[in-house]
């Protein structure tokens, strides 16, 4: 028994809680109320001693879940920076594809410019030489018009050169 509460004593005086054996020098001098102040001291370094495991295993929790939440923190940072990096790019696709637009716009409003004003141009070139045959036409069938020869050598610097004779002949 002796051996037993030896082992007891060096186990408890490793953690820091002295204990007096029954049957040694300090035991056999003790008196009750020696022996009830000792319990109670030993109850109250048992009592601390709980109280510093708690907040040690306390302690050792937050520390384990602050390291999950700081990994999960940085995942997410990861992700936030990923999708800051995606949302660039497709901005910057998206201002690209804009300006390709606006040239394609630019260039189609310049070429519809460029037909009308072709349209425009034949038009009135068409117009132009309806007038001129109509005005000459009427000319030649106005009466008194008895020299051919004469309003022709007027219109010679708009009408081309007259062919051989055939000219003449169809004006009369």
């Amino acid at each position: 028994m002796r051996n037993h509460w030896q082992s007891i004593n060096s186990h408890w005086h490793a953690s820091g809680v002295e204990l007096c054996l029954p049957g040694t020098q300090e035991y056999g001098v003790d008196t009750e109320l020696e022996l009830d102040g000792k319990v109670e001291k030993f109850c109250q370094e048992v009592v601390v001693a709980r109280f510093v495991s708690e907040a040690i295993g306390r302690g050792l929790a937050r520390a384990e879940v602050e390291a999950a939440a700081e990994t999960v923190l940085e995942s997410k940072n990861l992700e936030i920076s990923r999708l800051r990096d995606k949302l660039q790019y497709y901005e910057a696709v998206n201002h690209e594809m804009f300006q390709r637009n606006q040239e394609v716009v630019e260039l189609t409003r310049k070429q519809r410019e460029v037909r009308k004003m072709k349209q425009r141009w034949i038009w009135s070139c068409i117009g132009l030489s309806i007038t001129l045959g109509a005005s000459l036409l009427a000319y030649s069938y106005l009466p008194g018009s008895d020299n051919c020869s004469q309003s022709t050598e007027d219109f010679a610097d708009i009408l081309p050169p007259p062919d051989s004779g055939s000219t003449s002949s169809s004006l009369n």
